[in-house]
């Protein structure tokens, strides 16, 4: 239920912000082509993964984006 109401939420916002013009659809198509994708292959690929690989994947990802949070706020700083 959450879900749906978060994608009824979704929907009607960005009826009206297209409205308004604040979505390019240029931006947006190909961005729409990435996320389907890249669900797509996610489920596939997830389904056939073991926890510990998925868990190493994700502790990586995690690592890498807080050495980027580090060095953004560290460049700030100056």
């Amino acid at each position: 239920t959450s879900n749906f109401m978060l994608g009824m939420t979704a929907t009607a916002s960005a009826g009206i912000y297209f409205a308004a013009g604040y979505i390019h659809p240029s931006i947006a198509f190909p961005v729409l082509l990435g996320v389907l994708c890249g669900a797509w292959s996610g489920v596939r690929l997830f389904e056939k993964a073991k926890p510990h690989t998925l868990r190493t994947i994700f502790s990586i990802i995690v690592f890498i984006l807080g050495l980027q949070m580090i060095y953004n706020g560290a460049v700030h700083l100056k």
